[in-house]
């Protein structure tokens, strides 16, 4: 009788064995899968963020004519006259320094 016992109880340790090293594949695919899901979304996402930036961002830059015109404008600003501002003169000589 204790022979059916050991057997019996081998054979159910066996099956819990079983049971879990496949509950444990089953959770591995499935966060295996997960995991790829997310990696390929963020892969898609820096995709698009790279075309996106060069799209909108890096084709942006200025042509040469462009500036070629940013420095005509720069140089009309530079030979245009300085208005001065005259300085307030004291009234009395006390605050004017001496020669």
């Amino acid at each position: 009788m204790r022979a059916a016992n050991r057997n019996t109880r081998t054979a159910r340790q066996l099956r819990v064995r079983k049971e879990a090293k496949l509950a444990f594949d089953k959770e591995l695919r499935q966060r295996r899968f997960r995991d790829n899901a997310f990696a390929g979304a963020a892969g898609i996402l820096v995709l698009a963020l790279a075309v996106a930036l060069e799209v909108f961002w890096f084709s942006s830059n200025p042509t040469a004519d462009d500036l070629e015109l940013l420095r005509e404008g720069a140089q009309i600003e530079q030979s245009a006259p300085a208005d001065p501002s005259p300085s307030p003169s004291p009234d009395d000589g006390a605050t004017a320094p001496g020669p």
